[in-house]
């Protein structure tokens, strides 16, 4: 049984972003734990387009950062390739939550 307050999270699914003025920083600061970033879908960037989408928003903030990859959803999915570029390069960036219909 988990002992003390559970962790918050901020869900975020922000399509643009201008340098250094991330949701994800907002939430920070509001006193969220860790941020559920899910992949760009209105833009459908490539995956290096991808990666350097990441990479700023892990370079922003200082809290734990959790990949949310939802293809069905955004049309696009982070490529393994592309997650293990991410682990190694952000240290923040601390795991993956992919949902995907297995047939």
């Amino acid at each position: 049984m988990r002992q003390g307050p559970l962790p918050r999270y901020r869900r975020a699914p922000d399509q643009f972003y201008r340098r250094g003025d991330f949701s994800d920083a907002r939430a920070e600061r509001l006193g969220a734990d860790a941020a559920l970033l899910v992949a760009p879908y209105y833009n459908k960037p490539s995956q290096e387009g991808l990666y350097r989408h990441y990479r700023a928003i892990a370079g922003a903030v200082g809290i734990p950062i959790i990949l949310y990859s939802i293809p069905g959803r955004c049309g696009i999915e982070i490529a393994v390739e592309t997650v293990a570029r991410l682990a190694t390069d952000c240290t923040n960036i601390v795991g993956i939550k992919a949902s995907r219909r297995f047939r």
